[in-house]
Parts: structure tokens; C-alpha cells; sequence
């Protein structure tokens, strides 16, 4: 909790609001249906932990809640505060990929995750702060399934198109199309492969008939669950 606290603190000096008690963000969740009741968190109690499935959405009314990554041995990476106003629990995925901890006594206006939509129509904030949710996340997952294959360029291409098809879902697009948007240096840099390192696995895909050039622009992914076990680390 001390790494927590120090880190960081100068940015909430200048806004008293959050340890005087009054709540910036009651009105918040305006023209949301489904809220549930108020939740207080007293200092240092966390309100989710790295791993928990996402079961509802978190408004914070009054306090600051501080978000990190723990890491064993060595001081908590911080990765934002929280403040009066902010949404917590947004992103695509259905578990937390941070942990959230309060610093002062906190109270948090809970919404279902089905209130979504209509949260972020009546709070700019809020659908910024998802967008913002939804690219730590992608990055996430991408570092996630890539971290196996760190000497297999084909593994990691395909564990890739596979963090692509899971954020295509999610956004209501096809799983099995990864569009040609992205440039083949952008994938490349992402990947830390060089550009012949790319294009060697992508044509090495397409001959285990995993991949497959698409009707319109970019490529059809043919066998998600052998793409998979790539991903893994396995042999397909």
C-alpha cells in the first residue's frame, strides 16, 4: 500500500474534493438504469484484484482508488488513479487485468455490466476512458499470448491474428477477417520481428491452411483452434 500511496501523490493535491466527502460523480450515472447499491471502501481496501472476472462496472462517487500491477518482490507498477467521476472494470475481456486499491475512504456506484452502452452515452468520459480500457487490454493480451513464443515468429504471428479476432468479436465485427489496415511494419515493430521474419510466417500459415487471403482486403483466418495451439507454443 506505501508504493501505492507515494507514487503519485503530488497529483491529487490539487483536488481537495476527493478527501472532503462529497461526491462528484452521484448524479453520474444519470439516464443508467440498473445501478446497484453504494459500495465504501475504507483505505487500503481493494475493490478487485489482477484476475477477477468482471462482474460489474465501478463509478467512483468520492475518494481515489489507485490502479496497479503487483509485482512479486519488487514496488507495484502503477497505472492510473482513479478519481470522482472515472469508470473502473471497462475493457473488452471478461477478467481485470490490474488490481484497484482505495487510498482514502471511497464510494463506489456499481452498474451491471449490461449498462455499458448506456453509461457511455450519457458520459464522454467514460467512453474515453473504455476506448483507452480496451487498447491496455488488446496490448495485454497480445503480450500475453506472444510471451511463449519469443523464438517462434510463427507462433507469435499467430497468437496475433488470434488477440485481432478476439477484439473483432467483441466489437461486433468478424472474428475470421483481420483487415489489412494495419501495415505490415506497424505488425512487425509490434511483434519485434523483422520484416522477412513477417511475411516468411504469414506464407507459412497460409501453406498449413490456417490463413487464407479474404474476398475483400486482408486475411481470413481459416482455423482458429489450431491457430491456437501455434499460439501456445504447440505444433499444428
Amino acid at each position: 500500500m506505501d508504493h501505492i500511496s507515494a507514487v503519485g501523490a503530488a497529483d491529487v493535491l490539487d483536488r481537495p474534493s476527493i478527501l472532503g466527502g462529497q461526491s462528484a460523480a452521484v448524479s453520474g450515472g444519470q439516464g443508467v438504469t440498473g445501478a446497484l447499491p453504494v459500495r465504501i471502501l475504507s483505505t487500503s481496501e481493494n475493490l478487485f484484484h489482477e484476475g477477477d472476472p468482471k462482474t460489474q462496472l465501478h463509478k467512483i462517487a468520492a475518494g481515489l482508488i489507485g490502479v496497479y500491477r503487483p509485482r512479486l518482490g519488487r514496488v507495484d507498477e502503477i497505472i492510473e488513479f482513479a478519481f470522482p467521476g472515472d469508470v473502473l472494470g471497462l475493457g473488452y475481456l471478461d477478467h481485470q487485468i490490474h488490481s484497484a486499491r482505495a487510498l482514502v475512504t471511497t464510494h463506489v456506484e456499481c452498474f451491471p455490466l449490461a449498462s455499458l452502452a448506456d453509461l457511455m452515452q450519457h458520459d464522454v468520459r467514460a467512453k474515453h476512458r473504455h476506448a483507452d480500457a480496451v487498447q491496455r487490454e488488446f496490448a495485454y493480451r497480445r503480450d500475453l499470448l506472444t510471451s511463449v513464443n519469443r523464438r517462434n515468429p510463427i507462433g507469435r504471428v499467430a497468437a496475433f491474428l488470434l488477440a485481432i479476432s478476439d477484439f473483432n468479436a467483441e466489437e461486433g465485427h468478424d472474428p475470421g477477417i483481420v483487415s489489412d489496415a494495419m501495415k505490415c511494419g506497424v505488425v512487425a515493430e509490434w511483434l519485434k520481428l523483422g520484416l522477412d521474419d513477417l511475411q516468411r510466417a504469414l506464407v507459412e500459415l497460409e501453406k498449413r491452411n490456417l490463413i487464407a487471403p479474404s474476398t475483400g482486403r486482408g486475411i481470413r483466418l481459416l482455423d482458429l483452434e489450431r491457430l491456437k495451439v501455434l499460439a501456445g507454443g504447440g505444433a499444428s
